[in-house]
């Protein structure tokens, strides 16, 4: 895979993102420059074109980060048609946006989902798909996301909330350590899994 120092902007991707970000290019990482400052967190299907849209970027950030550089635009579409989110979708789990307004109206600044984890001794949801966009961090934006996640998980029966992560994630790590999330053991065998945290909800 080539650097991203010097690499040439990548060209458009299209992946059935909707209204606002539709047509934009991940090249500039860049959400468009009039969304307003105002946020709010609702429930929204996991497979919507919304909820898509914010799943790339956060896989395109999990996987530029986790390599070091730029993923390549083949690599990241192929890469994020193999991501399964259908656990998050009800009656199973639950899915999160948070929305910013725009001039040509909402768009999706973050995401956060819980699925029910059925290997568990005890009632447990795993949390997936963490994710505020850059631009939108240090306003609170992931603390409500996993309010909402939480509480989705506690009206689902879940005693605790289970998520695995990596070292890189140095942001999500002090989130999940702020809110009471210890290390456990391993749940899983993911390759990419280098913690494994646990919170009794």
């Amino acid at each position: 895979m080539p650097d991203c120092e010097g690499q040439k902007p990548r060209a458009t991707t299209q992946v059935r993102v909707p209204g606002i970000l539709a047509g934009v290019a991940h090249a500039d990482r860049s959400l468009p420059t009039d969304l307003a400052a105002t946020w709010r967190v609702a429930e929204h299907p996991v497979h919507a074109p919304e909820s898509e849209a914010i799943l790339f970027r956060y896989y395109t950030e999990v996987s530029d980060r986790f390599f070091g550089h730029a993923t390549p635009p083949d690599d990241l579409a192929a890469g994020f048609a193999s991501q399964h989110s259908t656990g998050l979708a009800a009656p199973n789990g639950s899915f999160h946006l948070a929305w910013a307004d725009g001039h040509d109206g909402p768009v999706a600044v973050g995401c956060a989902g819980v699925e029910l984890a059925h290997d568990a001794p005890e009632p447990t949801a795993e949390l997936r798909r963490v994710f505020v966009d850059p631009a939108f961090r240090g306003r609170g934006i992931a603390t409500a996301l996993l309010d909402a996640a939480e509480s989705a998980a506690r009206d689902r029966g879940a005693l605790v909330v289970r998520l695995d992560t990596r070292h890189d994630l140095v942001e999500a790590l002090a989130l999940y350590a702020r809110r009471g999330y210890v290390d456990v053991p391993a749940f899983n065998d993911d390759r990419y899994a280098q913690r494994w945290l646990a919170l009794r909800i």
